[in-house]
């Protein structure tokens, strides 16, 4: 058995020693060789640092075991660390929308090959960065390392975005060095929203989409013993989904037979490739 833990552990610490060397790179070379757009980006990537503390804190803590306060477990520490993560993000943004529109820094000169160097480095590491989060996620599908991997993928964009200022910057265009430096920040923005979009769902405890509540009601009604079903009722919570319903059954079975059919309905649901069951209550009633 996959430890979920285990896993959030080794993608966040991967992920934060290589965005350590690669933001530390970009501010560096930046600053030398005058481009904004790079010193942006570098902001951008050292972020991800913060990030990968919240995600290491928010598995930490939701991997603990049920107690008397948290009697359903501690899994929304998790999406709380992702509301944190979407809040920093637009922080981030908004300094540096701020320092980008009100600051004197310009600059006159062509780029040199440093800055395209850099960039395009960038652009390969947070592309694989993001691949590597997403099938991490995947495995375990977790919200949380969903969100870090998007992160790594807005990084690879906003890289791009920085190598496209440079050849700009080539041609004469000065400016773009700054508008590839705020289109940065807005794209931050949007990363930021979407994340925080679905931890908001999370914690509103928001039912599944109508498609998923179809495809959980046909498995429970195509059992042989099964008149009907009502009363489902769905949640997420930090990438699982958490299911109970009233099932009704045909008259005349024995507790022993109405059980089983209990277990075989679980059985299924649990195997559901869009469905992940931590808890399923059914209460079982005849005709």
């Amino acid at each position: 058995m996959i430890n979920r833990y285990s896993v959030i552990v080794r993608v966040s610490i991967g992920c934060a020693l290589a965005n350590f060397f690669l933001g530390s790179l970009q501010l560096s070379v930046g600053w030398i060789f005058f481009s904004w757009s790079l010193i942006a980006d570098g902001l951008h990537t050292l972020s991800d640092l913060w990030c990968d503390g919240l995600v290491f804190l928010g598995a930490k803590f939701s991997s603990a075991p049920p107690d008397i306060e948290h009697p359903y477990g501690h899994q929304k520490f998790e999406t709380m660390a992702t509301v944190l993560m979407a809040a920093f993000l637009m922080v981030i943004a908004s300094l540096l929308l701020w320092e980008v529109v009100f600051s004197e820094y310009e600059v006159n000169i062509p780029p040199g090959p440093w800055l395209y160097l850099v960039a395009l480095y960038s652009v390969i590491q947070n592309e694989l960065l993001y691949r590597y989060a997403t099938y991490q996620a995947k495995k375990i599908n977790s919200d949380l390392l969903f969100a870090t991997a998007w992160h790594q993928r807005s990084d690879a964009l906003s890289s791009f975005i920085v190598l496209l200022s440079l050849m700009a910057r080539h041609y004469g265009f000065q400016w773009a060095d700054q508008v590839a430096a705020g289109c940065i920040a807005f794209f931050i923005y949007k990363m930021a929203f979407s994340i925080l979009l679905r931890a908001v769902h999370e914690l509103l405890d928001t039912a599944v989409t109508a498609k998923e509540l179809e495809s959980i009601q046909a498995i429970i009604i195509g059992h042989d013993q099964v008149r009907g079903c009502d009363r489902v009722r769905t949640r997420r919570v930090s990438g699982q989904i958490y299911l109970d319903a009233k099932v009704i059954l045909r008259s005349g079975l024995t507790l022993k037979e109405a059980d089983a059919v209990k277990l075989n309905i679980q059985s299924k649901l649990k195997k559901h490739p869009e469905l992940k069951i931590v808890d399923c209550l059914l209460d079982v009633l005849s005709e």
